[in-house]
């Protein structure tokens, strides 16, 4: 499950974006980014994912960290983006500053860059936390406009929806990620990604990894499996 989930998980992330910018499918597996980090509070957030099946393998990594400039004001940066296994190459980085509207209510926008074009992503997170109950649900708004690319500019719309079962608070839960993804320009119809997958916490969850299974979808009607995986870890150090 996705690092970023404070109150009963204490905030699980998850943006695939496997990349600097959007892409036509997630590789993470669990990939909103949700509550606030906290004020003066550092999150240190690594993806490591395969990016299309499994034979043959391919590896990338995403260096994700975040940090809570207020209560309500945070700022998430990846570093870099590396293709490890591909072979080695840099797939860009990307900054994506957040405000909290109200509560569990959150827009952002990602501004990004492959090596060959420049992105930009507005977004909204939604987060809902029922205090009983073992369901909950986390979805992101994303737009995604590339610039400068050799195909020319893109604009779409996609959204990352996640229901979540917690067995044990703070310990245990099993969630599904569905990412439908639209092209409006150039139109273009898409396969939509489904995610399964597992999230475990340690230490009243201060230490979180997710583990995901990754590649299958929906495409016209027809479902297919591409096996492939995703794995993050998250951590906060506080600095008050």
């Amino acid at each position: 499950m996705r690092p970023m989930i404070r109150n009963n998980l204490l905030a699980i992330v998850l943006t695939l974006a496997a990349v600097a910018v959007p892409a036509k499918g997630w590789s993470y597996g669990y990939n909103p980014w949700t509550t606030m980090t906290g004020e003066k509070t550092l999150a240190i957030n690594p993806f490591v994912y395969n990016t299309t099946t499994l034979s043959p393998f391919t590896l990338s990594a995403d260096l994700i960290a975040w940090y809570g400039l207020s209560a309500k004001v945070d700022v998430a940066v990846n570093f870099s983006t590396l293709n490890i296994l591909t072979p080695f190459s840099w797939g860009g980085f990307w900054l994506m500053p957040r405000v909290e509207i109200a509560p569990n209510n959150i827009l952002g926008l990602t501004v990004g860059y492959t090596g060959s074009a420049l992105a930009l992503k507005p977004e909204y997170d939604l987060i809902i936390y029922p205090e009983k109950g073992i369901f909950k649900f986390e979805a992101n708004l994303r737009v995604p406009i590339t610039v400068g690319a050799a195909t020319g500019a893109t604009l779409d719309v996609q959204a990352v929806l996640v229901p979540i079962l917690e067995f044990v608070k703070n310990k245990f839960a099993f969630f599904v990620e569905v990412n439908p993804y639209v092209n409006i320009v150039p139109t273009a119809a898409l396969p939509v990604p489904i995610n399964p997958g597992l999230w475990f916490g340690f230490a009243d969850a201060k230490h979180q990894i997710m583990l995901a299974l990754t590649g299958m979808s929906f495409a016209g009607g027809t479902f297919g499996v591409s096996p492939g995986i995703g794995l993050c870890y998250y951590t906060t150090v506080a600095f008050k």
